[in-house]
C-alpha cells in the first residue's frame, strides 16, 4: 500500500495533515507531563499560587493535557487506526467501499456534515481529486486540511 492510499482516510481526508496525527504533540505532552509529574509541580503550584493566583488553575491545566492525549489519533483509519467509533468508516465498510467518494450520495451525505463543517469545501474536493488522479496520486493535490493551515 502507497503512502498516499494508506493515509487516505475513509472520508477523504489525509491523515498526515491532522493534528492527532502529528507525533511530535503527543509526546510534549507526554514528556511534559512526565517531567511535571517527577518533580511533583502540582505541589509547588498549589503553594505558589499565594503569590501566583494563576497557578490555582494548574488542575485545569493537566486536564487540557489529558483531552489533548485523548485525541491522538495511533494511525491511518485506513490500516485500523482512527477514531474508535466512526460513522463514515462504518459506512464505507458496510457499503464494501474504500471511501466515501466512490458512493453517488457523498455530495449530500449527512454522516459527512460535521466534517464539512469544520474542513469547508475540502471534503468534496478530496473526493474528485481522487476519482480523477487515482487514490495512490491524488494527494499532492488535495484541498487545505484546516482553514488555518
Amino acid at each position: 500500500m502507497s503512502q498516499s492510499t494508506e493515509r487516505t482516510a475513509y472520508c477523504g481526508l489525509y491523515c498526515g495533515d491532522c493534528i492527532p496525527h502529528d507525533k511530535r504533540v503527543f509526546k510534549a505532552v507526554e514528556e511534559l507531563k512526565k517531567a511535571l509529574d517527577e518533580v511533583q509541580f502540582d505541589q509547588y503550584a498549589y503553594l505558589r499560587s499565594q503569590a501566583y493566583g494563576k497557578l490555582l488553575d494548574y488542575p485545569i491545566f493537566i486536564r487540557v493535557l489529558d483531552e489533548i492525549e485523548a485525541i491522538e489519533c495511533r494511525g491511518p483509519c485506513a490500516c485500523g487506526g482512527g477514531k474508535k467509533v466512526c460513522i463514515i468508516r462504518d459506512c464505507v465498510k458496510a457499503k464494501g467501499y474504500r471511501g466515501c467518494w466512490e458512493c453517488k450520495e457523498s455530495s449530500t451525505c449527512n454522516k459527512l456534515a460535521s466534517l464539512k463543517r469544520f474542513h469547508g469545501k475540502t471534503i468534496e474536493h478530496n473526493h474528485q481529486m481522487i476519482r480523477e488522479h487515482g487514490l495512490e496520486n491524488w494527494a499532492d493535490k488535495r484541498g487545505k486540511h484546516y482553514p488555518w493551515r
